[in-house]
């Protein structure tokens, strides 16, 4: 699907949705994350922004055991928060 701006959208993608207390928070879950799996989930997390909510702030969280360097990074430039389990 192309929106009003050329942008071309999948018309289909996966993001894990929780909903408390009115706050939206999409998250996304992997046992290791590198730079593909970050520029995957913020590509999802645009297109739900775009087709879905294009007016809710929503929460980006990212639940791993490992993050490289540079996708921990990328990830925190982007409002991402790391949950990791402690050392």
């Amino acid at each position: 699907m192309t929106d009003e701006h050329g942008r071309v959208h999948k018309q289909r993608y996966e993001l894990d949705i929780v909903i408390a207390d009115g706050r939206i928070m999409l998250v996304e879950m992997k046992g290791h994350s590198d730079m593909d799996d970050i520029e995957r989930f913020l590509e999802c997390v645009g297109q739900y922004l775009h087709l879905e909510q294009p007016s809710q702030t929503v929460e980006k969280i990212l639940v791993t055991f490992d993050v490289s360097g540079p996708a921990q990074d990328r990830a925190e430039a982007e409002g991402i928060t790391i949950i990791m389990p402690d050392e």
